[in-house]
């Protein structure tokens, strides 16, 4: 079977801890982690085969225990840690626990820190709040940055464009056009690089 082949067909049966760092280091691997996993998002497309190349997920880092169940439950194929991340050395630290360092130049990071209190429809949050939430964007992306990893994105709200023009690409997305959704929504997506397309 294939990596994604046996992934498929043990991911509904078992709670998968951890993945072996002999994966991740095959040519045809690229590892991803995420960071804000939230109840499992980008990790419902995963595992997956792009151009060629699996996407496996290494781990995903989440705050709150609550949640962390919850995204154990959705998502049993993805080893999930809990952590409140305030630190970077410490969440690197985490990371290179599921995913060895040298293999960090070839992996994708994606972060997607909660946007309840950024959102233009949380008419209830303060200003003092709304900075905070902003603060929390811009770690995240200093976090991203550090790791050297070969691809980073930062998913959130649109209200995040204006802190992160500049970056190579920060541009919004019609969401609704590249995944099947309810609603229309439009998300803000900065990456490391310059070139994206989303399927």
């Amino acid at each position: 079977l294939s990596l994604v082949g046996s992934e498929m067909c043990i991911r509904d049966r078992f709670t998968i801890c951890s993945i072996s760092a002999d994966v991740f280091r095959r040519a045809d691997v690229i590892p991803i982690v995420v960071l804000y996993g939230g109840a499992g998002g980008l990790e419902k497309g995963l595992p997956g085969k792009k151009d060629g190349k699996y996407l496996i997920p290494a781990v995903a880092i989440e705050g709150k225990a609550s949640t962390v169940q919850a995204h154990k439950l959705n998502n049993p194929h993805v080893p999930c840690h809990q952590l409140v991340m305030v630190n970077h050395e410490e969440v690197l630290r985490v990371v290179e626990g599921y995913l060895p360092r040298d293999i960090w130049e070839k992996s994708w990071w994606h972060a997607s820190p909660s946007c309840k209190t950024g959102s233009s429809a949380n008419f209830g949050s303060t200003v003092a709040q709304v900075e905070e939430w902003y603060q929390t964007a811009e770690w995240s992306v200093a976090l991203l940055k550090k790791s050297r990893c070969a691809v980073w994105t930062l998913e959130n709200t649109v209200r995040l464009l204006r802190r992160f023009v500049g970056l190579p690409t920060a541009r919004i997305f019609r969401m609704e056009r590249h995944c099947a959704l309810p609603q229309k929504r439009a998300r803000l997506i900065a990456v490391s690089y310059t070139h994206l397309t989303l399927p």
